[in-house]
């Protein structure tokens, strides 16, 4: 007993010795920390009134997607005061510039100048646009959107009267031909040449594109031989449809109309409508109706320009965090923001060869005539009509004047006599 002991003790020593245990070594302890999560920034974004999916189901995603870091939280807000009442709380870091009138846009919104040269933007996609976009001198906003003011016409219609509308620009001689050949009659109901109730932005287009300068420049002769014209198409060729009547009070005009947009179009009561749209509306808006998009009249020897209104971002005054604000901001209004506004089917205020490309690859159902918002020259109607100080009451009045005259309630003479009157201060 004592032998076999003595043997089996014998037997493990050699095992050990020879490295031979099958019992494993613990590793060893590690005395470093794991790497911390990476911090998130939360990014409080104001939306627009209206439609604001554009950002919801597109931009912020899209950025979220490639900015690990961030999280952006969109803000919905009924009223401006609301609104206001945040930024004075810190609540908001990004804002749209839509809520603000140009006079409250330095008040609640930073300049981006410092973040512009810094980021070394380049600034030739946008056309020229940011300057219209500047207060001061300074820039406070970037657009990342842009709602076209367009001519819209039915072919089929078109074509029965012989009317060929040209792909890329005609003059507004041209256009007051092609509307009178246009109109005519379907079963007792009068079909216009030209539906719209957007006759003052008409008015300024002749305006802006004979003179080169805003409507509420021009002298009397010249906004006597512009009304003129669209005085002659409502009331002598009966092709364009009367101007709605305003409610005017002391300090406000509000349009009367019940119509929707395009309506005298899809039901056949006009061959074109003058009408803003963001483009990828324009199928919603008439999904059983034939369309194309038709060139910006112009005046002979000047170039096409297209109406539109910008949507823009800017930072808040009061936001804590600008740098990530900016970074937000810069998606949005650049060329990665570009592309994802292009194939959203939005129109993008930074226009280049990629963002073009984008959207004609995500846009293949519209019609040819689309194509003419990439070619034409942009003009910011808001911001350029948009009066600073002592035009805004030559505007307003110049508004009442004109309305008065392409809606029937006073001749030119009568209205322009009132303006004349009025300025002089009788």
């Amino acid at each position: 007993m004592h032998g076999a002991r003595s043997a089996l003790l014998s037997l493990i020593a050699m095992l050990v010795a020879a490295g031979c245990s099958s019992v494993p070594k613990a590793p060893p302890v590690s005395t470093v920390d794991p790497p911390a999560p990476a911090e998130v920034t939360t990014i409080r974004v104001a939306l627009p009134g209206g439609e604001s999916t554009l950002l919801t189901e597109h931009l912020i995603p899209a950025f979220e997607a490639e900015h690990s870091n961030y999280r952006v939280e969109a803000v919905s807000f009924e009223k401006v005061q609301s609104l206001k009442d945040a930024i004075a709380k810190r609540e908001v870091d990004v804002v749209p510039s839509v809520w603000f009138s140009p006079a409250e846009i330095p008040l609640f919104t930073r300049p981006l100048d410092s973040y512009v040269v810094k980021s070394k933007l380049d600034e030739s996609p946008y056309d020229g646009l940011l300057d219209g976009l500047a207060r001061d001198g300074r820039t406070y906003e970037l657009p990342y959107v842009a709602y076209i003011g367009t001519f819209v016409y039915n072919p089929e219609m078109t074509k029965a009267a012989g009317v060929t509308i040209p792909a890329d620009a005609w003059t507004w001689d041209e256009f007051r031909a092609a509307a009178a050949r246009l109109k005519g009659n379907s079963g007792g109901t009068k079909v216009w040449g030209v539906d719209t109730h957007e006759h003052e932005l008409l008015l300024e287009l002749w305006v802006e594109g004979k003179t080169g300068r805003p409507v509420w420049e021009a002298n009397l002769s010249t906004l006597r031989e512009a009304i003129g014209f669209f005085h002659t198409m409502v009331f002598t060729d009966e092709t364009l449809v009367p101007a709605p009547v305003w409610e005017i009070t002391a300090n406000s005009i509000t349009a009367k109309h019940s119509r929707k947009r395009f309506e005298a179009l899809t039901t056949g009561r006009a061959a074109m409508a003058f009408e803003w749209s963001d483009i990828r509306r324009l199928s919603v808006d008439m999904p059983e109706v034939k369309w194309d998009m038709a060139p910006m009249p112009h005046v002979p020897g000047a170039k096409p320009v297209l109406p539109v209104v910008l949507r823009s971002l800017g930072i808040t005054t009061s936001s804590t965090r600008p740098d990530a604000a900016w970074d937000f901001i810069a998606f949005a209004t650049g060329p990665a923001g570009a592309e994802v506004v292009a194939r959203a089917g939005f129109a993008p205020p930074y226009r280049s060869e990629e963002t073009h490309r984008a959207w004609k690859e995500n846009q293949q159902g519209y019609p040819p005539g689309v194509e003419s918002i990439w070619s034409a020259t942009w003009w910011d109607s808001w911001n350029t009509t948009t009066p600073r100080d002592q035009s805004a009451i030559r505007d307003f009045e110049l508004s009442k004047a004109q309305n008065w005259a392409l809606s029937g309630q006073k001749s030119i003479d009568e209205a322009l006599a009132w303006l004349a009157a009025h300025e002089k201060g009788q």
